[in-house]
């Protein structure tokens, strides 16, 4: 969803530059200025800014398409004027300087720090967002709010318009600049369109590619993805900005010492510790997304051909962004996008030119100059030995991946603390080889492909116990073989485990437990328990169908599951056999489950579970005021409703017990207490809510152990379709 969504930005993005590059091209500035307001004019008509969701179909669209409809009916007009805003305001600067200060004509060093403005802006809304708009408005109160400050700006842009409009006339290129990626004729070559579109290509395909692998093979924090985006801002910000940006032979040699600590990492998928792990991961992406923009900085044209430099960088990030949205999900059962992002990364720095320090410092030895070169202050002479460059080109990095290869096979076997001394060792290892291969940029992405197909070798040498990868628009799944135990993974997080043992085939297990709280509900509830009459059951979340093994035979037994990948891993009896085996009779319906239980008739369900929240990237609408009166709708008078809230970053049993508290229900909070874990290897512990609209549904609930009074105590505020805070439940500690 998340790449899905930058994905279609960037796509209105580079629409709004290649307009702007149109009217640069053939109108006057006094022309630009006219067809833009008209523009911003029209676009006041899509006001205010709402998803508008009716009549559109997930499954007449297919999911991407489905979120690109509903964002381009959304915010697409005034965001395309906006982003055309960009070039064409840094072009009316530039103009208004010619007109104004004629001696500095040519210096566009003020002119392309507007870029640096305009991404630092982008920055303070992404994180003023979560922190300070989201937790105190609604989304109706944000929307007017919004559509008023989108008429100030249509204000402030009349009046620079007005400014900029007098002189009216062409801006020329300049004659004091001789621009890095123009040519002498004053055009721009297609190297140079070529180089740009790479160098914008590569941190836009690197920011989604970590973004996913940290939130899914790392650690699925929430809101995690903010600190990716955060950081590929602040990249543009000081790679744009003049007096921000670090030397540029010590941030090359910054990238290439990175760029083998990156490829370690993904070659051997170490995932723990968190902290150390996912921060070397964000800062080599931080580096490295510095790197090509701030050699996207050094390689500007001169600001008449500004528009056309923004279009080709604008395509560059479109492109990284269809690559993960739409490529990788069809091409890769796993999340290989990443390491062929981290591939393309050394592969854009081999092309491009080595940075010249004009001024270096003096060295009065051969060790001086030689840690020099080590700490970036001065270039290394290339070797020009053809038996030493060749051992350098091919050798060396055919021994890496030889060596990647055999350490990530080695480590299946060891312990995971192991594993991670290994990244350490081998990181540092890496770094040192960065030096090592400083005289030549071309052996170094070669070394790094080398580890990276070393160590997508090794891996898949070392995984016979994987008996399926597949990947859908809704996650990328992992079904392990442990004999005599199969689990079901969305990354780190377990979405069921069956022991596949003729004698256990049919017992619930992980979270599911018969000592577990769900197992006690339904041997306690009145209307539920084993000698009730035949309960209907629907269950949100389908996961490999665990909860089934509680029913009985002559039940039916309704799973809502969003995505149809989910249902053929659990009908598929190579892996589990649930739905196959246990008693009820099982449906499953495909689509939103808020929407299909909204559809369902009034009282159709006894039971209803909610088990969409275990994974930390929680669907927020189906715990609102308007889902609960949905599944209330579903709901008979005497039902119960049963919501698992086992969450390893966020606390959602204040969030239930304030939607109870609204909705006047009662409720019980339910922990395991039994002991089983300890007893049981795959029985994993579990926090569930029960709700009901009377306490007498419950039965002698109240008085088992592990079980108490839900209680709102005020720590969060309701939510509603209108509203949610979720980093108002974060865990912190």
């Amino acid at each position: 969803m998340w790449n899905s969504c930058l994905m279609t930005f960037q796509a209105l993005l580079l629409v709004g530059y290649l307009y702007a590059h149109a009217l640069a091209r053939h109108c006057t500035t006094r022309g630009q200025a006219v067809v833009h307001l008209a523009l911003f004019g029209l676009s006041l008509l899509a006001l205010p800014v709402a998803v508008r969701a009716a009549g559109i179909a997930v499954e007449a669209w297919g999911p991407s398409a489905w979120v690109v409809r509903l964002l381009l009916g959304a915010v697409g007009a005034p965001f395309l004027v906006l982003s055309a805003g960009a070039p064409l305001l840094q072009r009316w600067f530039a103009a208004w300087r010619a007109q104004t200060a004629p001696d500095h004509a040519g210096d566009d060093a003020a002119t392309y720090a507007l870029y640096a403005a305009s991404n630092a802006g982008s920055l303070v809304a992404l994180l003023g967002y979560p922190l300070l708009i989201e937790s105190r408005l609604g989304l109706a109160a944000q929307s007017r709010w919004w559509s008023g400050a989108y008429v100030a700006f249509g204000a402030v842009l009349l009046a620079c318009a007005a400014v900029v409009a007098r002189g009216g006339g062409p801006l020329r290129a300049s004659r004091t600049r001789d621009a890095v990626a123009t040519a002498t004729s004053g055009g721009v070559t297609r190297g140079a369109r070529a180089r740009w579109t790479l160098l914008a290509f590569v941190p836009s395909a690197l920011l989604l590619a970590v973004t996913r692998y940290l939130s899914t093979d790392v650690a699925p924090v929430p809101l995690l993805w903010v600190v990716p985006l955060a950081m590929y801002l602040l990249t543009f910000i000081v790679a744009f900005a003049p007096g921000l940006r670090p030397r540029t032979l010590v941030l090359d040699r910054a990238a290439a010492g990175v760029l083998p600590v990156l490829a370690i990492l993904v070659a051997l998928g170490a995932n723990s510790p968190l902290g150390p792990v996912a921060s070397a991961h964000l800062v080599a992406f931080g580096i490295v997304a510095l790197w090509c923009h701030q050699t996207l900085a050094e390689s500007r044209p001169d600001v008449a051909h500004l528009t056309e430099y923004y279009l080709w960088i604008s395509l560059g990030g479109l492109l990284g962004g269809v690559f993960n949205a739409l490529l990788a999900p069809a091409l890769f059962t796993g999340l290989a996008e990443y390491p062929i992002s981290v591939a393309l990364a050394a592969a854009a720095r081999a092309l491009a030119a080595p940075p010249v320090d004009p001024a270096p410092p003096p060295a009065h030895t051969r060790l001086g100059a030689r840690l020099q070169e080590i700490a970036g202050l001065a270039a290394p002479a290339p070797d020009r030995r053809p038996l030493a460059l060749a051992l350098r080109r091919v050798a060396m990095p055919l021994a890496i991946g030889v060596v990647a290869w055999a350490a990530a096979s080695r480590l299946s076997i060891v312990p995971r603390t192991a594993e991670v001394n290994a990244a350490v060792w081998y990181g540092g290892a890496a770094v040192l080889l960065s030096f090592l291969l400083r005289a030549d940029r071309v052996a170094l992405a070669l070394g790094v492909a080398a580890l990276l197909a070393g160590g997508a070798l090794g891996q898949r040498a070392r995984q016979a116990s994987v008996l399926l990868r597949a990947r859908s628009f809704y996650g990328a799944y992992t079904v392990r073989d442990a004999s005599p135990m199969h689990y079901l993974q969305h990354g780190t997080t377990l979405h069921g485990t069956q022991d596949r043992s003729p004698s256990r085939r049919t017992t619930p297990l992980s979270y599911y437990h018969r000592e577990g709280p769900l197992g006690v509900l339904l041997s306690v509830a009145p209307r539920l328990a084993p000698t009730s009459p035949p309960r209907r059951v629907a269950a949100v979340g389908l996961g490999t169908g665990t909860v089934a093994c509680h029913g009985r035979a002559g039940e039916r037994w309704t799973f809502y599951e969003i995505d149809p990948l989910m249902e053929r891993i659990a009908r598929d009896p190579q892996l589990f056999t649930y739905l196959r085996d246990c008693p009820p009779t099982v449906d499953v319906v495909l689509g939103d489950a808020r929407l299909r239980l909204a559809a369902a008739p009034a009282a159709s369900y006894d039971l209803i579970l909610l088990d969409a929240f275990s994974s930390d990237a929680i669907p927020t609408h189906l715990l609102t005021r308007e889902a609960l009166a949905a599944y209330l709708h579903a709901l008979a008078p005497d039902g119960v409703l049963m919501v698992h809230v086992s969450n390893r970053y966020l606390d959602l049993e204040p969030v239930v017990a304030e939607l109870a508290r609204d909705a006047r229900l009662s409720g019980l909070v339910g922990r395991d207490v039994s002991g089983a874990v300890q007893r049981d290897p795959a029985v994993t512990t579990s926090k569930w809510i029960a709700l009901a609209r009377d306490s007498a549904a419950f039965g002698s609930l109240g008085g088992v152990k592990g079980w108490s009074p839900l209680q709102a105590d005020g720590r969060v505020r309701l939510w509603t379709d209108d509203y949610t805070d979720v980093l108002a439940v974060v865990r912190w500690r």
